[in-house]
């Protein structure tokens, strides 16, 4: 209660309850020096949140001022596109992630290339679920309604860990390590639908 009171900030009916059940994460593209990486939560109140997140930011900032601390956080906007795209960062660079709002979800990102490519992926139709690989992995005739599910595709995050070692000078036996390990890690799936009373889980993957 007082964090709300100091921050002017509902918890409850300013985040959660503008926030619906739907969450996606994802490592998608290079992994070093910066990993690539995106958040998609649903939003039933996107103005709600935003001024949320305004508020929390001017909260901490002040904060920080009445420690002593010089590292502040700002939060920067620009029309891309006609979309909005919110900016959020310390001062020093050592923190940054864009987002925006589309089609009643909340999508972050740790750049703004990864969030545009994340967009222009849902308009023109390209999805993972769409993929073949994606579809390869769902056993046949099985259920496709699960509460939630966790696809990996290890093989090009270790031939890329492997890139960025042999151009850091990595040693022989780690590059060697890293390249079974890519050669032998393809697309797995793991699933999970709640019931009532119990959770059922599956997978597949390769053998």
């Amino acid at each position: 209660d007082e964090f709300q009171r100091a921050a002017g900030v509902d918890l409850r009916q300013d985040l959660l309850a503008a926030l619906g059940g739907e969450v996606a994460f994802a490592v998608d593209g290079p992994v070093v020096p910066v990993p690539a990486w995106k958040l998609v939560l649903e939003t039933y109140d996107s103005e709600r949140l935003q001024r949320a997140i305004e508020a929390l930011v001017k909260s901490a900032n002040q904060e920080l001022e009445s420690r002593g601390q010089t590292l502040r956080m700002s939060i920067s906007s620009q029309t891309i596109g006609g979309r909005r795209i919110y900016a959020l960062a310390t001062a020093d660079g050592s923190f940054g992630i864009s987002y925006t709002f589309v089609d009643g979800y909340w999508v972050i990102a740790s750049q703004q290339p990864v969030l545009q490519r994340a967009i222009d992926d849902r308009a023109s139709g390209l999805a993972l679920v769409h993929s073949g690989q994606f579809e390869a992995l769902w056993p046949k005739n099985s259920r496709r309604d699960v509460s939630a599910f966790v696809y990996s595709n290890l093989g090009p995050l270790m031939q890329s860990m492997q890139s960025a070692g042999s151009a850091a000078g990595l040693g022989a036996d780690a590059k060697k390590t890293l390249g079974a390990l890519a050669s032998q890690s393809g697309p797995s799936l793991q699933w999970a639908t709640g019931q009532p009373q119990s959770i059922t889980m599956g997978g597949t993957g390769p053998s």
